[in-house]
């Protein structure tokens, strides 16, 4: 893929996406937003993140859907330490790199949440917090249906084959992931007998990128962390290898 793909692919749409800026608080936001929503986003995201289901909750972020939200997820990123917060906060936000990564791989037909913008605060040009908007998607993380006691043979090999072809696509576009563990891929419909909504995405993006200075040695890891997700399963493993390098010839 040619770096002018790659940057037409992260263009924002102005008809879908209208920027938003403030003294504090800056970024971008879907047309289609609830307007109440888009206003309680913009008083104070963390608010929301306080008052909502939680989906996901680490050192590196908090994901939530807010109350009276629909099917609106908030993904509040947060630094770890004090030391890689300033690190970090001459850089473009995590969200904004998330949400601009969801439009490269939408581009290229790899199933992502839809994405509905980011927020991002700053104080003295730096960066201090931020927020990723998206739809809410249906599923379980792979990991758990992998490893699932009630899954057939045949389910869990039709999954594996599903996620070695989004990873051979990837791999064939030069799209780095850099985190390809089983729990950021998000899964709907496997586990039982197909009926045509087998779906998957992909998640936690704010690490994707293009090989840079060294090459394909970011393709590479990404393809070993994701086969390691199937050492379990030596057989699965194999035929995971052979779906990539056969879809790659």
């Amino acid at each position: 893929m040619s770096a002018d793909a790659w940057h037409r692919a992260g263009e924002i749409d102005s008809t879908r996406f209208e920027h938003v800026d403030g003294p504090r608080m800056g970024g971008v936001l879907a047309v289609e937003l609830d307007p109440a929503l888009r206003d309680r986003l913009l008083a104070d995201p963390d608010v929301l993140v306080g008052d909502g289901e939680i989906l996901k909750d680490d050192r590196a972020s908090t994901v939530v859907v807010p109350s009276g939200s629909g099917e609106v997820v908030l993904k509040r990123f947060r630094y770890p330490d004090v030391l890689r917060a300033l690190r970090r906060a001459p850089r473009a936000s995590r969200a904004r790199k998330a949400f601009v990564a969801t439009l490269r791989l939408q581009a290229f037909e790899i199933g992502v949440p839809q994405a509905l913008g980011y927020l991002e605060r700053r104080r003295a040009g730096l960066g201090t917090a931020s927020w990723l908007v998206a739809r809410r998607a249906p599923g379980r993380d792979a990991q758990a249906v992998l490893t699932d006691a009630q899954i057939s043979d045949d389910a869990r090999a039709r999954l594996v084959d599903a996620l070695a072809g989004i990873v051979a696509r990837m791999q064939g576009a030069g799209i780095i992931h850099g985190d390809l563990k089983a729990t950021n891929f998000l899964v709907d419909g496997f586990g039982r007998a197909s009926d045509g909504t087998e779906s998957i995405q992909v998640l936690d993006l704010h690490a994707v990128r293009r090989p840079g200075v060294f090459g394909r040695a970011g393709l590479r890891r990404d393809r070993e962390r994701f086969l390691r997700n199937l050492d379990a399963w030596p057989e699965l493993r194999r035929r995971a290898i052979a779906v990539i390098d056969r879809r790659q010839a």
